[in-house]
Order: structure tokens, then C-alpha cells, then sequence
């Protein structure tokens, strides 16, 4: 009941119904002080360095104070929900419907599933918003589904449910359109970092 990081969680939506079992590990990681499992890490030295790098990173970034980024696509359907308990800002990144689904089809290939199967068995989504896309579920992952449409019903999916959880806290969320990062990306960081109250200085920028 307390992961180990927020990996284990993108499989999981959250809500009130089930906080108890999983807010321990997510305030911890808020807080840039995840559980590791060392006994795990012993045998393997290459993740044992790679952890030890990122839990130094971790304390140089709890000492300057600077704010945790969750980054995680499944999160949205959580997205309601941790803006309100973490009184959090939420950057709701919008990519066209064609450009997400020829992206997936040409990492995944055309036999490539959805990996959204599992909500099926979540009890959270499915009691929030389960029948509502139960026929699309089980479309996406059946053999005889094309993979174009899998991946069009899974954009339908992810939006439908993310503008449902985020109306309520709408003041909490910046909308930015993927596309519009790609043509003018310095543009958009500078009109995005304004919004969620972040400051962006010159070598962030000058990198983009």
C-alpha cells in the first residue's frame, strides 16, 4: 500500500474513496522524499548509482525549496483530484487527435494496444466513469479493433475524462496546445511558466 515511487501509481486512479491507501507515498513524493527500497538495489550496481545520484538531486532541490513537476500522461484522469489535495496547478497539455494517434501507431505498430485495458478492473474509474466507456474499453484492446481507431478511441478517452475531473478546479489549470509548443516553444514556456507562477530565467531559454 506504499509505493515505492509514483511508477506504481500511474496504474491507479484516485480519488477520496481510496486517498488512505495511497496518499502516504504521494505526500512523500510531493515532499521529494520517496521510499526506496535499497535491500532491492544492492545486486544492481548501475540502478544503485543511478539512485544514489537522484536522491543527492532530491536533497540539493529540498534545500533551494523548488517545487516537485509530476509528469505522467495517466495522471489526468487523477488530475481532479491532485490539484485539490495538493492545491496544485495543473498544465493540461493538448496534442491533436491525428498527431496522437499516428505518434503511438508508429511507436507502438499497428498491432500496439492501447495499455488502457486496466481501467476495465479499477474500481475508481469505472464507478466515476466506467460505464460511459465501457464498449469503448473493451473496443480498444480486441484483436479486431484497427489500431487507428484503438488510438482514437483512447484520445476520446483520456480528453473526455480530463476536462470532466479538471472543470471543477478550472482556476487551478493551464491549457496549452502540443502543437503550439513545437512552432514557438520559447513563446509558450515564457506564457506557461507565467501562469503556474514560475520563473523562467535566460538559460532555460536560450536552450530551447
Amino acid at each position: 500500500n506504499d509505493p515505492a515511487n509514483y511508477g506504481q501509481l500511474s496504474q491507479v486512479v484516485m480519488t477520496d474513496r481510496n486517498a488512505d491507501e495511497h496518499l502516504p507515498g504521494l505526500r512523500r513524493l510531493a515532499a521529494m522524499r520517496p521510499r526506496i527500497r535499497w535491500r532491492n538495489l544492492i545486486l544492481d550496481r548501475s540502478m544503485l548509482a543511478r539512485e544514489l545520484a537522484e536522491a543527492t538531486q532530491r536533497r540539493a532541490d529540498r534545500l533551494a525549496r523548488r517545487r516537485p513537476l509530476w509528469k505522467d500522461p495517466i495522471a489526468l484522469l487523477s488530475s481532479g483530484w491532485i490539484a485539490r489535495t495538493f492545491d496544485a496547478p495543473v498544465l493540461l497539455m493538448v496534442r491533436h487527435p491525428l498527431s496522437f494517434v499516428t505518434s503511438n501507431l508508429a511507436r507502438g505498430g499497428a498491432d500496439a494496444r492501447s495499455g488502457l485495458g486496466w481501467l476495465l478492473s479499477d474500481p475508481e474509474f469505472m464507478r466515476s466513469h466506467g460505464e460511459a466507456f465501457r464498449s469503448d474499453l473493451e473496443r480498444m484492446d480486441h484483436d479486431g479493433t484497427p489500431a487507428v481507431e484503438r488510438w482514437a478511441l483512447a484520445w476520446r478517452l483520456l480528453m473526455t475524462v480530463a476536462l470532466r475531473e479538471l472543470r471543477p478546479v478550472q482556476a487551478q489549470v493551464v491549457v496549452a496546445r502540443y502543437e503550439d509548443s513545437l512552432e514557438r516553444p520559447v513563446e509558450i514556456l515564457f506564457r506557461i511558466s507565467g501562469l503556474l507562477g514560475l520563473q523562467l530565467v535566460a538559460a532555460p531559454a536560450a536552450v530551447v
